[in-house]
């Protein structure tokens, strides 16, 4: 029994581990859909752990048809990033729209990733990391509905300075390797500070 006992915990440790081990990541570019090792075969979007929205399979990646740079999203309710084409392995942006007061964003999307948890910050014109005043860092942790393998819903919330308006950032979402704590699936998005 003791025997049959140990056995078993060694199958559900090992098998746990089994979405540990390191993998290769893809850098997510805006119109890029990440590579995929199921291309070939005849699956529905959730059987692949795609997004529910999502079937690209035999289809060519599209480019969005102006620079890539997120504009008008402060007007109204935000603005609907759905056919931006703004995903890869780990995340997929749907929306955009100000907040009710201060100077920011709110960001919403879907994320699959371990535990549920990712990160998001945002870098100036120059590259530079802008500092949340909430926080006093330049990372914000995203928290989804759900952890990987199943994609989970996220909302942001992202701060800048007024001295930024009228310029372009970069939104750069990612998670941390478990294993070492890198940055991996990282996805850039450039927006105008409005």
């Amino acid at each position: 029994m003791k025997k049959s006992l140990a056995l078993f915990a060694t199958i559900v440790l090992g098998a746990s581990l089994l979405g540990c081990s390191e993998k290769s990541t893809w850098n997510g570019q805006v119109g890029q859909d990440p590579p995929s090792q199921n291309q070939n075969q005849n699956q529905t979007p959730n059987q692949n752990n795609q997004p529910p929205a999502q079937n690209n399979q035999g289809q060519q990646p599209t480019k969005p048809a102006d620079d890539g740079v997120i504009r008008g999203w402060k007007t109204g309710s935000g603005q609907s990033l759905t056919d931006k084409k703004l995903r890869n392995d780990a995340y997929e942006i749907t929306h955009i729209q100000r907040l009710n007061s201060g100077t920011g964003f709110q960001v919403k999307g879907k994320l699959r990733a371990f535990e549920a948890v990712g990160a998001v910050r945002l870098l100036g014109p120059d590259g530079k990391g802008i500092v949340q005043p909430d926080t006093g860092r330049e990372e914000i942790v995203i928290m989804a509905s759900e952890g990987a393998p199943a994609w989970g819903d996220f909302t942001a919330q992202v701060k800048y300075p007024d001295t930024l308006k009228g310029k372009v950032g970069t939104l750069e979402f990612y998670v941390h390797s478990a294993k070492d704590g890198s940055k991996q699936n990282i996805l850039s998005v450039q927006i105008e500070l409005e």
